[in-house]
């Protein structure tokens, strides 16, 4: 079952970002990206994937910090790209909201290799990362 009031709170969190993205607060738009991922890990109800989700935020913070200080992106390509994020938000929200689990998992899967593509350089794609400097 779905839990009480999921879509309305994943709804929420996607106007948030959306207020951020226009109002060009991309460092709190970093981090609430990262809430609305906690959400659905949260509202999934699975506290193991809850948990793992959490670990591995807290250790991508210092590489997103420090990636996004050396690959500066212009302001309009930054905001193309979170709106374009956003977007995908909706459709996942609708896709649960009509219950077609097979649908949202897909497009799931889907948007995770988009975003791999839009915010890991290929010059990046397979270096090992040192999270615990």
């Amino acid at each position: 079952t779905m839990p009480e009031g999921m879509v309305e709170r994943l709804r929420a969190e996607t106007a948030r970002l959306r207020a951020l993205v226009e109002a060009k607060q991309f460092v709190a738009c970093m981090i609430a990206l990262a809430d609305f991922h906690r959400a659905l890990a949260e509202l999934a109800g699975n506290h193991t994937l809850l948990l793992i989700v959490s670990m591995l935020q807290e250790l991508a913070k210092t590489h997103q910090d420090d990636f996004f200080e050396d690959h500066k992106l212009p302001e309009d390509e930054q905001q193309r790209r979170l709106i374009s994020g956003i977007n995908s938000f909706h459709k996942l929200i609708n896709l649960i909201e009509a219950r077609d689990t097979e649908g949202a998992e897909a497009h799931w899967r889907l948007h995770i290799a988009n975003a791999n593509t839009y915010w890991v350089p290929p010059a990046d794609a397979n270096k090992l990362l040192n999270a615990l400097d």
